[in-house]
């Protein structure tokens, strides 16, 4: 799957396990999203907005620190 997109340049999380148990995203028009140690098929699309959100939700599950829309 990456060869449709070769200009992406992933990057590994931040909090990935030794195993290398992790994700891995690249940001180009939006947010793509695999597995690092399975970097076929299934890699993931989101726009900005809505990894914003994935991402504030993830860090905030309970919505203590969220905002007025």
């Amino acid at each position: 799957m990456e060869a449709a997109h070769p200009v992406l340049t992933w990057r590994k999380s931040s909090h990935s396990e030794p195993t290398g148990n992790c994700v891995e995203i690249a940001e180009v028009d939006g947010v793509f999203v695999r597995h690092s140690q399975c970097q076929g098929p299934g890699i993931l699309t989101f726009g900005r907005g809505a990894w914003q959100r994935f991402v504030r939700h993830v860090k905030d599950p309970a919505g203590t620190f969220r905002t007025a829309p």
